[in-house]
């Protein structure tokens, strides 16, 4: 996952699949599930995508931006 911009599941399965080419959908949903549960990614629901949580220690963000241009996250 691209630190500090938005990632879309599709674009992690297309990275992952260069590693790993069996990978299907399903692989980068349960990864995703649990890495949001851990509080180590946001959910960007107005655009369907995913970035890091860079604040670890007390993650609760009322907003985030996010760039239509380039998809940095703030």
């Amino acid at each position: 996952m691209n630190s500090g911009r938005a990632t879309k599941a599709y674009s992690l399965l297309d990275d992952m699949r260069q590693i790993h080419p069996g990978s299907a959908p399903p692989t980068v949903y349960r990864a995703l599930d649990f890495l949001l549960s851990a509080g180590l990614v946001h959910r960007i629901e107005s655009i369907n995508a995913f970035t890091v949580c860079h604040d670890l220690t007390q993650c609760q963000h009322g907003i985030l931006v996010v760039c239509q241009q380039c998809g940095n996250v703030t």
